[in-house]
């Protein structure tokens, strides 16, 4: 008993030192009080609402990064045209600074390839994640129909305990995938809001 209560004292410590570092995170006051809510669902509708042509554009033009590449090819075309005119076609500083351009060149189109191809994984991943719990939520109503079945069954007195445990079991297995997944279609749409509302890419 004496083992128990200590296990139980050290994980509401710990517990109210995750709650008291989540509150510094978000600027609320440390008071250790914090209450987590039920995580929001992502609807239908604002899953068919994404077009990833448009959505895509407008990330492009939110990134810092593509912003930062953009600048340092500007910069680089700008020196070079300068130094084109100031020097000799062949001279040393003529073909440094073509040579600086043609790789801030590169550097900007890997940049806007490397951009795309995590935004097209991140859209991606929405419709994954979608199919997955959809496919969850179907297998739970399945376990919930042969649940119910089955303690009918118990209460009449034709089938042992240890069946019906068993598909308690998977009953809660069952609700456990389909809560995993929302979390994790939650995870990835608020992946793809930040690319998109601000240019964000993990």
């Amino acid at each position: 008993m004496a083992t128990l209560q200590s296990s139980l004292s050290t994980l509401e410590m710990n517990l109210r030192r995750c709650k008291l570092q989540m509150q510094a995170m978000i600027g609320s006051s440390l008071n250790g009080s914090l209450v987590l809510g039920a995580l929001p669902e992502i609807s239908g509708a604002l899953m068919d609402s994404m077009d990833y042509e448009s959505d895509l554009a407008e990330a492009k033009e939110k990134s810092y990064d593509l912003f930062a590449a953009r600048k340092k090819l500007d910069e680089a075309s700008d020196s070079y045209d300068d130094t084109y005119e100031a020097n000799t076609r062949d001279s040393y500083s003529v073909r440094s600074a073509r040579h600086t351009y043609e790789s801030a060149k590169y550097e900007y189109q890997m940049a806007v390839q490397s951009f795309e191809m995590n935004f097209r994984d991140t859209f991606n991943a929405v419709g994954d994640y979608r199919q997955i719990l959809s496919a969850a939520e179907t297998s739970l109503v399945f376990q919930e129909r042969t649940y119910a079945s089955m303690e009918l069954k118990y209460q009449q007195g034709n089938l042992s305990h240890n069946a019906l445990l068993d598909a308690e079991d998977s009953l809660a297995e069952a609700k456990e995938t389909v809560a995993t997944a929302k979390r994790n279609l939650f995870a990835a749409y608020r992946t793809y809001y930040w690319a998109v509302s601000y240019g964000v890419m993990n």
